[in-house]
């Protein structure tokens, strides 16, 4: 599933959702604290850091991210978020 998710982000040249958007995500993700130590949550980008990061810095922390809900057990509900996405909520590049 995790690969097929990547592939949908890849395929549609996804950078990752628009900030208020990455915030919800980061949110259920928040809602599930990781049993493994050395799995960090990181934040998502928003305003200042949002601003001055590049297209690729965005893409990395995003799917960061989404590898973190791979590892911690959320993939369903990220995927699930994500593909309820309309094309607007995205940063697509």
């Amino acid at each position: 599933m995790y690969l097929e998710l990547k592939k949908f982000i890849e395929g549609n040249n996804y950078i990752c959702p628009t900030s208020i958007r990455w915030l919800e995500l980061h949110h259920i993700l928040n809602k599930t604290q990781s049993q493994n130590s050395e799995l960090k949550l990181e934040v998502p980008l928003l305003r200042d850091n949002w601003d001055s990061s590049s297209i690729p810095q965005k893409r990395k922390r995003f799917m960061d991210i989404v590898e973190y809900g791979f590892k911690n057990g959320n993939l369903a509900e990220i995927d699930k978020f994500l593909r309820s996405l309309d094309e607007n909520e995205w940063l697509i590049g």
